[in-house]
């Protein structure tokens, strides 16, 4: 599945760069990133040369020509012998120059604000109310299994809030609610492949991510243990007035059952209708209301974590931390889409 792409939101970039403008050690280290990372560029650049030239002489060497071709590949070699080191020590300067960055991130509580703020620029309405981030800091390592993704989807189980991953609290009608975003798991299949006539082994990797959202709804409890997932529905099973729902959807209620089409009301099967995507995979009552969502293949990182790999310089950065931002509010939306259509 193509990652979704968000028109840029002005506000929301001046709004970082205020933020995170006060911090005069985050402007020093990012001007060490870019140093180093113009090192390492150079170094990498002399390195290819270096061994292109060397192995362009080596035939020369060979028979026996002129000492000056000699001369130039020990050149070339001593060039690539010192911009060899240098590569690997600007490597570990960036490493340790971004760690420190991810400390200065969550430092204090300037993401928390960030995202305070957009929220009250977004979303607050008289519904939707006392929004808080609650941030672990961490920075997250994905898992691989070797499994079937579609097999791990297909029976998903009901979503529970996850410790140690962080999440969004808020209230709803003056009920309670979070909203939370899962660590991406790798799915790994062993597949064979031909290559020059030879048969090999490889892994083919499928990345899953999800997020979920549950609230302290007050449906009727006559709805407990009801279940709306992805998925056709079976041949005894109930199917509601709209065809394009029963493409797509099943309820774990038999076609007799007078509960499922008040469960299903032509206001809730027209907001699913029009609201869901492919990613929407079920909603249901377990106590509280949840909704759940699964993306394959997709990469979305928890809530507010950006990978300390993919920038460089200080506005590429707070470009970086203003796309999650987008991202994360996006999904948010989408659970309170559902939410919304069945409270």
């Amino acid at each position: 599945m193509k990652k979704k792409k968000y028109e840029k939101d002005e506000r929301l970039l001046n709004d970082i760069k205020n933020f995170y403008s006060q911090s005069s050690e985050l402007t020093e280290i990012m001007k060490k990133i870019k140093f180093w990372r113009t090192i390492f560029i150079v170094a990498t650049v002399i390195s290819t040369l270096s061994i292109i030239g060397v192995l362009a002489t080596v035939p020369g060497i060979a028979i026996g020509e002129k000492p000056f071709i000699q001369k130039i590949a020990y050149g070339i070699g001593a060039m690539a012998a010192i911009a060899l080191p240098v590569m690997g020590t600007a490597i570990k300067k960036l490493f340790g120059f971004k760690k420190q960055v991810w400390t200065l991130f969550c430092g204090g509580n300037i993401i928390e604000q960030i995202y305070s703020l957009h929220f009250e620029n977004t979303m607050k309405t008289q519904n939707l109310t006392d929004f808080e981030f609650i941030f672990t800091e961490k920075t997250t390592s994905i898992r691989k299994t070797y499994d079937s993704h579609t097999v791990f989807i297909a029976n998903a189980p009901i979503p529970k809030l996850s410790n140690g991953i962080s999440y969004i609290k808020f209230k709803y009608k003056q009920k309670d609610g979070i909203f939370q975003i899962n660590e991406p798991i790798d799915f790994a299949v062993i597949k064979t492949r031909t290559v020059n006539g030879k048969t090999e082994e490889y892994e083919d990797i499928t990345r899953v991510s999800s997020y979920k959202a549950l609230y302290n709804s007050d449906l009727d409890k006559e709805f407990e243990g009801f279940r709306l997932r992805r998925g056709k529905p079976k041949k005894d099973a109930y199917q509601c007035e709209s065809i394009a729902l029963n493409d797509k959807y099943n309820l774990n209620a038999d076609s007799t059952d007078i509960r499922a089409a008040k469960f299903l009301s032509p206001k809730v099967i027209n907001d699913l209708v029009d609201k869901t995507d492919l990613s929407f995979y079920s909603t249901g009552l377990s106590g509280d209301f949840y909704t759940d969502f699964y993306f394959a293949p997709a990469s979305i990182l928890p809530i507010g974590e950006v990978s300390i790999s993919s920038f460089g310089g200080i506005e590429k950065l707070f470009l970086h931390i203003h796309w999650k931002v987008l991202e994360d509010f996006d999904k948010f939306k989408d659970s309170m889409n559902i939410i919304r259509a069945f409270n």
